[in-house]
């Protein structure tokens, strides 16, 4: 999952360069595409992400999404580049899919809902 999501975004930054490239709109659609990659499966993988080398690596592949979505340096934290660049931490997001699977299409307000929560508390 994490080599999957690196290479993703290595493609990313290649079609993407930062500064004549797509404008943050454009942008945020090809993250949207490689955040919902990499949380597919989140049902069969989920318990995975619970690892902390797991969650290490998928925090650094959020990370480098995030810098590239809206542009920003490579010194800036991932939560405040994940919060500018509305993305979730990877390991929160699977664990939203896997609400939203065993709920069903009822649940998903709610599992959003969850989401926001526990990304505020960390």
């Amino acid at each position: 999952m994490c080599i999957k999501a690196e290479n993703m975004i290595n493609a990313l930054k290649r079609i993407m360069p930062k500064s004549k490239g797509f404008r943050e709109k454009k942008r945020r659609v090809i993250a949207t595409a490689v955040l919902s990659a990499m949380v597919y499966g989140a049902p069969v993988r989920g318990k995975v992400t619970e690892e902390k080398m797991v969650r290490r690596k998928l925090d650094g592949a959020g990370r480098k999404l995030a810098i590239d979505t809206v542009s920003a340096y490579r010194t800036v934290s991932a939560m405040a580049v994940q919060a500018i660049a509305s993305i979730p931490p990877i390991d929160l997001a699977v664990k939203e899919r896997m609400e939203i699977h065993e709920a069903g299409e009822k649940g998903k307000i709610e599992a959003k809902n969850r989401l926001y929560v526990k990304w505020q508390e960390r």
